[in-house]
């Protein structure tokens, strides 16, 4: 028998033999590497990396794949199609195959090297290749900087003159670029936060010299892609443009009809803000019948659905900048608002958001002309009854008033001077709303034509209308790779001035920001949501708004002021959302202050008669809300079995009749309280809070 030391002995022999061979091995690719082949040799040589990487260690793959890179780069001439298709996928496999090897990033980006040569993705290999590129898109989504090293070689061939034909058979790799971002599961969230964290320290910190993020390669991605549109020469690459531009609107509505509403800072909501950031840097690129078409896509969107502010303030922008560029076309901008107003009222103030902001663009001979046109299509709005609209037109008029004085413009000051002296007198809340939206940076600072800019776009704009800040790109970033290019930009980088970077969030951004409230709302006609999305209190339920749940209470049918204003105290000390009534004017009456005492001062209240709420809960539905009836009826659930769920609307009864049957039946439960006595009826206030009760139990109180 052999004593067990030798067993050991054979062992350490057996591993240096192995590091002699793997050391060999590396010698010999990496001479061939180096040394100059004819194509004959080459083939030879490719043939023979394909068996060696079938035989030898992890750790000469990668001077095996290295050297395969050097070869393959040769073969220019008679491609041998089943050859490199075998070489292909055997070094693709190669490289998953080193996915838990420190040799996996540096493998995948020679291998890049190796299958994504022009002469070959003009080949018959071409459909092999489109095939690897979609395995590497998916393989990026759980591996970070995978789909940042094959963008990086695709643009750099790309960039090329003479290779740009190749862009063009494949725009959507592009698309994808410009619209990369992996969603992360939690755990790989708190890596990266921590990691941005310590990226803001600089240069205190040596690890910031030495190590690079791995979330900041996946960003890289996108910031590559955004690089390369700013570069595209309006004198050559319109044709590119345009090809870009239809991607990117195909892949939108791709997007779209997934889930056509969604919430604020979600991956729709995500993804459809960068597709539009990216159709706004190549709107000038774009020929007058493509931006026509483009136009009449942008009209749609704002009229078919109400969009995340981030995505309209884009879609606004993007429309301004084309109507500017090609006068002939703002001749359909009035007929499509009246189209849009048909479709969804809510859509006019995106309509007058950007009849205002070419207002402020305008050359100065230009404006007068502009504003006796559409001024008349406004005043109408300035008196309806849609309460976003309304306020939106009387901004306009507002700013009217303000440019006919400033520039002197004789006849619009002649034929609308009573108008602009109502606008300008101090009334109660209509001044105050009006007030909110001029001062917002939306229509205080912003212009169309001076901000067009990476800054503003990529940054300053996404910051204001309350995306996530993942989603922001600075400016030194795309710096810094345009500093590898050495190339030209025909889109400013930076802001002419710094009124953006200074100014605050729109007032209208909710406190909890994975939920973005839209600046507009999309409320039937003849409702009036006082205090919701303009409320003239915001700044101080602002610093409360942490602590509030996401219940409404509707108490529209309640008619006995006492129990209107008990409610009201109560939906403030437990912390709900809404408290909506049937009239604004109960809370003037002296028996509801009493009761209240003063907490409608802290609490969102909305107007809601009671003929309207079969308008108002189907449409409380559709933004996400559960529909819940407190009352006793053969289907209901005791309340506490129950479980509410996040954005729940709680419908309470009248003191006499209950719920009506046509209510009930547009509700998606029914809850009520179980009773030991004889009468089996509690006052309508003490239910209210009973069930609000539970509802801060499950949710607030359990956080």
């Amino acid at each position: 028998h052999r004593p067990p030391e030798w067993n050991i002995q054979d062992s350490i022999l057996k591993a240096q033999w192995v590091a002699i061979e793997t050391s060999v091995m590396e010698l010999i690719w990496d001479t061939i590497r180096k040394t100059s082949l004819c194509s004959a040799h080459c083939k030879t040589v490719t043939a023979q990396a394909m068996e060696a990487l079938q035989i030898s260690a992890q750790e000469s793959s990668l001077h095996i794949l290295r050297a395969l890179a050097s070869v393959t780069a040769k073969l220019e001439e008679e491609i041998d199609v089943a050859l490199l298709t075998r070489c292909f996928e055997l070094s693709w496999q190669t490289c998953k195959d080193l996915k838990k090897s420190n040799l996996f990033r540096p493998s995948v980006e020679t291998f890049v090297a190796i299958a994504f040569q022009p002469q070959f993705l003009r080949s018959e290999l071409k459909k092999h290749l489109m095939q690897i590129i979609e395995d590497i898109q998916e393989l990026g989504e759980v591996i970070p900087g995978v789909f940042n090293a094959l963008v990086k070689h695709l643009l750099s061939i790309w960039r090329s003159p003479e290779n740009q034909d190749l862009l063009e058979d494949c725009p959507n790799t592009l698309v994808k670029a410009l619209t990369y971002g992996p969603i992360y599961r939690k755990d790989q969230k708190s890596v990266f936060d921590t990691e941005a964290f310590v990226a803001s320290q600089g240069n205190t910190l040596a690890v910031n010299q030495l190590l690079k993020s791995e979330h900041k390669l996946d960003a890289e991605v996108r910031i590559r892609g955004i690089t390369f549109i700013v570069q595209l020469n309006p004198a050559i690459d319109c044709d590119l443009a345009a090809k870009l531009c239809n991607a990117l609107l195909a892949h939108d509505k791709e997007v779209s009809s997934v889930r056509k509403r969604y919430f604020g800072n979600s991956a729709v909501h995500r993804m459809k803000n960068r597709v539009w950031q990216a159709i706004l840097c190549l709107q000038y690129l774009l020929d007058e019948k493509t931006a026509g078409n483009l136009l009449e896509t942008v009209y749609t969107d704002l009229a078919d659905e109400s969009q995340q502010p981030s995505v309209r303030t884009l879609l606004e922008i993007t429309a301004v900048r084309l109507l500017l560029r090609f006068p002939s076309l703002r001749v359909a901008l009035i007929p499509a608002m009246k189209k849009a107003s048909s479709k969804r009222t809510g859509s006019v103030c995106s309509f007058v958001a950007m009849l205002v902001h070419l207002s402020s663009s305008l050359e100065l001979g230009q404006l007068e002309a502009h504003l006796l046109e559409f001024l008349p299509e406004l005043l109408p709005w300035s008196m309806g009854q849609h309460f976003n609209a309304r306020v939106y037109a009387q901004v306009a008029l507002h700013l009217a008033a303000q440019w006919s004085t400033q520039h002197e413009l004789g006849k619009v000051r002649e034929m609308y001077h009573p108008v602009f002296l109502s606008i300008e007198r101090d009334i109660g809340n209509w001044s105050k709303n009006v007030q909110k939206l001029l001062d917002d940076f939306y229509f205080r600072v912003f212009n169309a034509a001076k901000h067009w800019t990476a800054e503003a776009i990529f940054y300053d704009l996404p910051r204001l209308t309350g995306l996530t800040d993942q989603e922001l790109v600075s400016v030194q970033a795309i710096e810094e790779l345009m500093l590898e290019d050495q190339a030209d930009t025909f889109l400013p980088l930076r802001n002419p001035d710094d009124v953006l970077s200074a100014s605050c969030p729109s007032f209208w951004i909710d406190g909890e920001q994975e939920v973005s409230v839209s600046r507009e709302g999309d409320f039937q006609k003849k409702i009036t949501p006082w205090k919701q999305n303009l409320s003239a209190d915001y700044s101080e339920r602002q610093s409360s708004s942490s602590h509030k749940g996401d219940i409404v209470v509707v108490a529209s049918l309640i008619d006995r002021i006492p129990n209107l204003g008990g409610l009201c105290r109560t939906c403030e000390v437990f912390g709900a959302h809404t408290f909506v009534l049937n009239s604004l004017k109960h809370m003037e009456d002296r028996q509801f202050q009493n009761l209240s005492v003063s907490s409608e001062t802290w609490l969102s209240v909305e107007e809601v008669k009671a003929h309207q709420l079969r308008e108002y809960l189907p449409q409380k539905k559709d933004e996400g809300y559960t529909l819940v009836g407190l009352e006793q009826t053969t289907g209901s659930l005791p309340l506490q079995q129950y479980r509410f769920p996040k954005k729940s609307l709680l419908l309470l009864g009248n003191e006499k009749e209950g719920l009506p049957v046509e209510l009930i039946q547009l509700l998606d439960v029914c809850v009520e309280i179980p009773q030991q006595g004889v009468v089996r009826s509690l006052n309508v206030h003490v239910s209210g809070a009973i069930a609000i009760w539970e509802y801060t139990r499950q949710h607030q109180l359990s956080l």
